[in-house]
């Protein structure tokens, strides 16, 4: 998963793309990202990064502007 890393900062302008990933878990967080509808589609494409690698999204923290999701294997 980490070699996708340096291909998803095209996708969505933000201030901070980071992805941490563990043995069974991983963090996806974005600040800057807009304070609208612009947040909907980072927000989908986090979850499905995630789900296509096998982890089930456990929880999501979303305010204007920041995204924060957690996952696990």
């Amino acid at each position: 998963m980490l070699f996708l890393i340096p291909n998803t900062r095209g996708l969505c302008r933000s201030r901070r793309f980071e992805v941490k990933v563990a043995e069974n878990n991983a963090v996806i967080d974005v600040v800057g990202m807009g304070y609208g509808i612009e947040s909907v589609p980072v927000n989908a494409a986090a979850r499905c990064l995630l789900e296509e690698f096998g982890y089930e999204v456990e929880r999501v923290i979303a305010a204007p502007g920041v995204l924060k999701m957690e996952a696990s294997r």
